[in-house]
């Protein structure tokens, strides 16, 4: 699947290309996971998706801002997060770009590398990305950790939501 990654960036606004997810990930992220744009270099790509839902007429319109990465570096199965804005309703007020909008979702998928892997009938391996329903990836405590650390960096969600999440009585 090959990705467009579009430039928020008004001076720039020129698109880009990965070939496939493990791409997008290892060269149009910085540290942060957040997309990059390679003709200027600033954390404001991104990527448009549309999905048809099963009520009749309704989509489902994510704007992918960013991906956290969860997996170890050199293991084949890898867990991620997109992280996901979407575009204002018309009362909210409308934004220049995409990159204004704030990251109000997350989106859990995975990819499995077996290119460099043969089969067992000997024919080559392949690269496969599933995310849900009917796919979602597993992530362990560490990874969840890993998860928080990011959107709390990236100002997703704050210090005070979590210590009121911490000193709830449940």
């Amino acid at each position: 699947m090959v990705w467009q990654i579009d430039c928020g960036n008004l001076q720039c606004s020129q698109p880009s290309w990965a070939g496939n997810i493990v791409e997008l990930i290892g060269s149009f992220c910085n540290d942060d996971g957040m997309l990059i744009c390679p003709h200027c270099n600033k954390a404001s790509g991104y990527i448009r998706k549309t999905f048809e839902l099963q009520e009749k007429g309704e989509n489902w319109e994510p704007i992918l801002r960013g991906v956290v990465k969860l997996g170890e570096v050199d293991d084949t199965y890898q867990p991620f997060v997109f992280l996901v804005s979407y575009e204002p309703d018309e009362e909210e007020g409308k934004s220049q770009t995409p990159i204004e909008w704030p990251i109000t979702s997350l989106w859990f998928s995975y990819y499995k590398d077996l290119r460099g892997h043969p089969r067992a009938d000997g024919s080559p391996g392949r690269l496969k990305m599933g995310f849900g329903p009917g796919g979602p990836p597993v992530i362990n405590v560490a990874q969840l950790l890993e998860l928080l650390r990011h959107v709390l960096k990236l100002k997703i969600v704050d210090e005070s939501d979590v210590a009121e999440l911490l000193t709830k009585q449940t």
